[in-house]
């Protein structure tokens, strides 16, 4: 308070000075002795500066990010001046009032890397008032060093308020007898008009008077047109004016607000009534006014700007201003899509405004996980040019961080491709789990290689050395599962259940959340816990928020429960009696809290648990089956990674042991979260940090008497996919569990859905006594009476150890699948169906009759596929090859014989839509790249069918593709062949632009040897029909 009152004091203390001066130059205009210009030099009124520019940039975000750059190197003033009047904002290193201490700072900073540094000089002093003169009687010639005097733009300006002067050429009527009259020192000056003399500036802008470039004053010259008659009797209402004015900056937007005509308007409603208090606005500009009670409006315009009428309740106008005098507006109420229409600009330009802050915002909303504004913000700067490896490297970590990996793998792609050597061996990780989540396993290894040479991850290192095929071995040591979407998914995220006693579980929704707020990390909703109903066969219906205390406007996920419901413990952001905690970078971490209940029901007497702190997140409780050790997830100090697996013992006393971390066979250098620890004592969980089918997977260990892990397995498909996987949990008794996954789609869904998982029917093989089956696949138990169990095959062929329990109280007859496994070998060629021709990159996948990949892989480049393994003979296969582009995909059925140890399968695919495999035009619909006469540049109509060829190429980074430009038959053979060769390297350059590698193109200019139609040198044709033949097609290689 008492700095704001010192800041009010001091503006007063400027203004009464400020005026004081303007008094007294006015005053000096009707002394006999006027003060002379050496004297009001002497007043100090003059002060001019010497800034060393070291850049100019056309958006204010640059700017800023230039002066972090120059604080970093030490330069603690640096700082933007303002706008020049080309639009430019211009970075100061340094600013001096000495001319010869700027050249000496301009020299050094030439020595670094600011190469283009100079020096602009500005002619006004600390506080913004320009120095000038007033020239007196005879005078006419101004000093050609400096600027207009403040205090004569001050009376120009209010002339122009008071007399309709707008500061332009005075035309002089012929005959007036003013127009050559000179005033001298003889004069009466109660009877003669003053004359000031006003120089006519070639820069108007009212940005302090800055020049856009160093020393460009040059001598202006007053002549009669330059010069204004005020005449005395209107000296003291000028004063009066220029007192009631607060600074500077208001004159300089009165000035601005001259340019330009005054036009009228009236606004109404569709009745015909005026509509007072509504608001006209120039578009672009900072003119606008509201209505008065009549609707009646004025407001100063310039031919080809746009109005824009607004009022509440009304559908809002926007008009172009030709050469209109008045407006009659008529406003219509507003319908419900206006009323959609204007929330919709509304959130658009409160998006804008956002993206206007400079770069340190973006940086500092990545490191508080604010990714929705981050990738708003990058994108702008690259969209403006300003793409640098630091833009690039946020914006793909951040597309990484909220899981939206088909994104992530652009910018990867574009960042790897321009900086290889130059980014972290973490870089290559995070790329290669975005192109497996999206199908690209090749090259996913081939970032994974790369990882494995920069780091010493000997994890992952000797996961992969080991298991070159590890998608065949996950696949193969997947258990047998069945999933189901739940129907508790809402349009927002919903994951993390936990059973809630036996018929409910609990979990995580966005859905109705508590918090009207978006959550920065992924722009949606707060999170709030819910509980559902769960029937016998695990349906989950009748969502409903969790009673009680626990729900609050900020995140609540996560929860666990003791079996007799009394206690919960789960996740909240640091928010606790109504305060919010942060941590030393103002970061709000996550919590665990512990909750009690009565009844099961309604939750209060909430109390933070003692192990975590404001400084790291604590997440994800778990309980043990004895309840009394509680697992979680953390990033505290000792993790390994990003996040680690802990545990806490829980003792009598209701207090907590020291956090354990569970060690490297959970724990990795990257991301392990969401631990439930089953019926059976084993634990699940999900993690990034390991070889796996994409993005976070789960994973099981056994833990030993001591709850400690063992060594970990990833589950398989179909539990995990090429997308995020977690929070799994399983009731062995119920025979059902849940989990939670972002797969919804082919790519993946931004927000994450609950699944059903269940355990699918086993193959029990049953042999007596080693007696043999009969030819009926039935055996007899004579003793029908007796149960029995671990019953084990011999057959080197069979299952072994697997166990039955069964109850024969009559003569029944038990049905069993007598399927059992050998080795076979599958194999075949792809070929083209029509032209027999050999197809490689082929993904051919082996599918059981439960709909699982038993195997998947690429055609080599004989087009050769092969799979070979422990399969289920006597059993329907299905073996699907898919190319995405060119050709239909093609199922086979295949019943594996009990007898054949070699199966072979030869499979051809078919074009698809009627279109020849390798012409991208045909296949994606795109229309002819076509230019104008004599150009090669890409239209904006080309450029729309192009994104078409970029999108394709980044979803299918494999695809090289040819680019064939052409001409028409106008000009000689040599100029076209010259011209099609720069409209097939300017379609190139487009694409690679954006991010394709240049290497997967390949273009030929054909000129006009391959005419569309009939338009050669000797057919006369419209240039419609010439337009056809200059053009750019697309071929796949």
């Amino acid at each position: 308070m008492n700095r704001l009152r010192k800041h009010i004091k001091i503006k007063s203390i400027r203004n009464l000075i400020l005026i004081f001066s303007i008094i007294l130059n006015i005053s000096s205009l009707y002394s006999v002795n006027p003060i002379p210009l050496k004297e009001i030099k002497e007043q100090n009124l003059l002060q001019p500066y010497y800034h060393v520019i070291t850049g100019s940039f056309k958006k204010r975000s640059l700017a800023y990010d230039h002066i972090n750059d120059l604080k970093k190197s030490g330069f603690k003033k640096a700082k933007i001046l303002p706008v020049s009047k080309n639009g430019y904002y211009r970075v100061s290193a340094e600013s001096y009032s000495n001319i010869i201490l700027a050249n000496k700072s301009r020299d050094n900073l030439k020595k670094g890397k600011y190469k283009d540094a100079w020096i602009l000089k500005t002619e006004f002093n600390q506080k913004n008032l320009n120095a000038g003169k007033i020239v007196n009687k005879t005078q006419i010639k101004t000093n050609s060093n400096k600027s207009i005097s403040g205090v004569d733009e001050v009376i120009k300006r209010v002339l122009a308020k008071r007399q309709n002067v707008t500061g332009k050429n005075e035309t002089k009527k012929k005959g007036d007898e003013r127009e050559n009259k000179v005033i001298d020192s003889k004069s009466d000056l109660k009877t003669s008009p003053e004359v000031i003399i006003i120089a006519d500036q070639t820069d108007t802008s009212s940005e302090n008077n800055l020049s856009d470039e160093p020393n460009n004053s040059k001598p202006k010259v007053v002549n009669e047109n330059n010069v204004v008659i005020i005449n005395k009797s209107e000296i003291q209402q000028k004063t009066n004016t220029i007192t009631e004015l607060e600074s500077i900056d208001d004159l300089n937007q009165d000035s601005n607000q001259q340019k330009g005509r005054i036009i009228s308007g009236n606004l109404k409603n569709d009745q015909g009534r005026p509509i007072p208090g509504a608001e006209v606005i120039v578009l672009g500009t900072s003119e606008s006014m509201i209505t008065d009670f009549d609707g009646n409006f004025k407001i100063r315009v310039s031919e080809g700007q746009q109005l824009e009428i607004s009022s509440i309740g009304f559908s809002r106008q926007t008009i172009e201003i030709n050469d209109q005098e008045v407006l009659d507006v008529t406003l219509k109420l507003k319908s419900q899509d206006d009323e959609q229409e204007d929330s919709a600009r509304s959130s658009k330009k409160r998006r804008k405004d956002n993206l206007d802050k400079n770069i340190f915002i973006a940086r500092k909303q990545y490191d508080k996980y604010d990714y929705d504004l981050v990738q708003q913000k990058y994108l702008d700067l690259i969209n403006s040019g300003k793409e640098t490896k630091e833009s690039l490297e946020y914006l793909a970590n951040s597309f990484f961080n909220n899981s939206e990996y088909d994104r992530a793998v652009i910018w990867f792609n574009r960042l790897i491709s321009k900086y290889p050597k130059e980014i972290s061996a973490e870089i290559y990780y995070r790329a290669s789990l975005s192109f497996k989540s999206q199908g690209s396993y090749e090259i996913s290894d081939d970032l994974l290689r790369k990882y494995i040479s920069l780091t010493d991850n000997l994890v992952i290192k000797n996961y992969y050395e080991n298991n070159p095929d590890y998608l065949q071995k996950i696949s193969q040591n997947a258990e047998n599962y069945s999933i189901l979407k739940t129907r508790i998914n809402s349009d927002g995220s919903d994951f993390g259940p936990s059973f809630y006693g036996d018929d409910k579980i609990i979990f995580s929704s966005t859905a109705s959340s508590t918090g009207d707020d978006l959550y920065e990390w992924s722009g949606e909703r707060f999170l709030d816990l819910f509980i559902a109903d769960m029937d016998s066969d695990g349906n989950l219906v009748n969502p409903e928020p969790l009673s009680g205390d626990i729900n609050t406007e900020y995140h609540e996920s996560s929860a666990v429960l003791t079996k007799d419901k009394k206690i919960m413990y789960f996740t909240r952001n640091n928010y606790f009696s109504g305060k919010l905690g942060f941590d030393k970078n103002k970061q709000v971490n996550l919590k665990i809290y512990k909750a009690e209940s009565d009844d099961g029901e309604l939750w209060g007497n909430i109390e933070e648990l003692p192990f975590n702190s404001d400084e790291y997140s604590v997440a994800h409780p778990a309980i043990s089956v004895n309840e009394k050790r509680l697992y979680f997830s953390s990033d505290m100090p000792g993790s390994f990674g990003y996040s680690d697996i802990w545990y806490v013992d829980i003792f009598e006393d209701d207090t907590y042991s020291d956090p354990i971390n569970l060690g490297p066979q959970v724990n990795t250098e990257f991301r392990e979260s969401f631990p439930f620890i089953s019926e059976e004592g084993i634990l699940y969980f999900s993690s990034d940090g390991r070889i796996g089918l994409g993005g976070f997977d789960v994973y099981l260990s056994d833990l030993d008497s001591r709850g400690m892990p063992k060594t970990s397995k990833n589950l398989g498909p179909p539990i995990n996919s090429r997308l995020d996987d977690f929070g799994f949990i399983f009731s062995t008794g119920r025979g059902f569990g849940y989990f939670s996954s972002n797969r919804n789609g082919i790519e993946g869904s931004s927000s994450d859905e609950v699944y059903r998982v269940e355990v699918g029917d086993e193959n029990i093989i049953y042999n007596r006594f080693g007696d043999e089956i009969n030819a009926n696949n039935q055996f007899e138990e004579p003793n029908y009476n007796r149960g029995f169990n671990s019953i084990e095959s011999r057959s080197d062929n069979f299952r072994t150890n697997q166990s039955l329990t069964n109850n024969f109280n009559n003569r029944d007859c038990l049905e069993m699948d007598c399927s059992y496994f050998c080795n076979v070998s599958i194999q075949g060629i792809i070929r083209d169906k029509n032209t027999r021709e050999i197809l490689r990159d082929v993904l051919v996948s082996l599918i059981d009759p439960n709909g699982n990949i038993l195997y998947e892989q690429l055609t080599k480049k004989n087009g050769s596929y092969s799979f070979t393994g422990e399969i289920d003979c006597s059993k329907t296969y299905f073996i699907i090859a898919s190319k995405p582009i060119g050709y239909s995909d093609h199922e086979s059925k295949i019943r594996i014989p009990s007898t054949s140890k070699e199966i072979k399968k030869d499979i051809y695919l078919e074009w698809r839509d009627n279109c020849l495999p390798n012409d991208l035009g045909c296949l994606l619909d795109i229309n002819p790249i076509l230019f104008d006469l004599d150009k090669h540049y890409i239209t904006y109509r080309a450029s729309k069918e192009l994104k078409k060829i970029l999108t394709i190429m980044f979803k299918h980074p494999k695809i090289n593709i040819s680019i064939e430009s052409h001409t028409d038959s106008r000009g000689s053979n040599s100029y076209n062949e010259a011209l099609s060769d720069r409209r097939a390297k300017e379609t190139k350059a487009w694409l690679v632009k954006r991010g394709i590698n240049g290497d997967r193109i390949l273009i030929r200019g054909f000129g006009e040897y391959n005419l569309e139609n009939y338009c050669n040198d000797n057919i006369d044709c419209i240039e419609d029909e010439h337009q056809i033949n200059r053009r750019s097609v697309f071929r796949i290689l």
